[in-house]
């Protein structure tokens, strides 16, 4: 093929020029999939500022970590993206911003799907491992329902419910504040037998937070 050839080839193709913002041993991240990640509300911190991003680009990171410490196979299902997909739908307010965002990203919903599965295989693999091993007794129950549930309910001025109908409920909540605890706790010790590059620079970012 000649150059002048080869040339028009490229050019006319839809090329998308990428980076490398972060590596996890030999796995890489890419300014792509940050840049989705974050304006997508695939990560959990939203606010469009520096620390957002940097946080957004350390949860990607995890996600390569617990799937390198956790090698058991995980199976996506159609529900599990639905699920995701809606979310992100309704926290940017309408099918119609998301599409426009992926549009932008040049990215089609294939490519939105692609970037979902790191999440939710690593939420996925994360709950067989973890959500079955939190015991809540019932002192902290109580205690949470003296301290946080009671004086909740004095704030806005509504009737309390008893402790009898509010137990499971908070059960659930403590439960799941104990989990988050225990796996942030597990993934930063993870975090240290594996060799990880953060290449994220400032115009980076600020390429991030000018976008839409």
């Amino acid at each position: 093929m000649s150059f002048s050839l080869l040339f028009f080839f490229i050019f006319s193709q839809k090329v998308f020029l990428d980076k490398i913002v972060a590596t996890v041993d030999t796995e890489i991240i890419t300014f792509r999939e940050l840049k989705a990640s974050y304006l997508l509300h695939i990560c959990s911190k939203r606010e469009k500022n520096p620390e957002a991003i940097l946080e957004c680009l350390n949860e990607l990171v995890d996600f390569l970590v617990i799937q390198k410490e956790i090698t058991e196979k995980e199976e996506i299902k159609e529900e599990d993206y639905v699920e995701e997909e809606e979310r992100i739908i309704s926290e940017l307010g309408g099918l119609d911003i998301v599409l426009e965002i992926l549009n932008t990203l040049d990215m089609s919903w294939d490519d939105l799907r692609k970037t979902l599965s790191a999440k939710i295989i690593s939420k996925k693999l994360i709950e067989n491992l973890f959500y079955s091993r939190v015991s809540v007794s019932l002192n902290e129950i109580e205690e949470y329902y003296k301290k946080k549930y009671i004086p909740l309910t004095e704030r806005f001025e509504i009737p309390p419910r008893s402790l009898l109908e509010m137990t499971p409920l908070i059960e659930k909540e403590i439960a799941k504040e104990k989990t988050k605890e225990i796996i942030n706790e597990w993934i930063k010790e993870r975090r240290s037998f594996h060799e990880i590059n953060i290449l994220l620079n400032e115009n980076d970012i600020r390429n991030i937070i000018g976008a839409r």
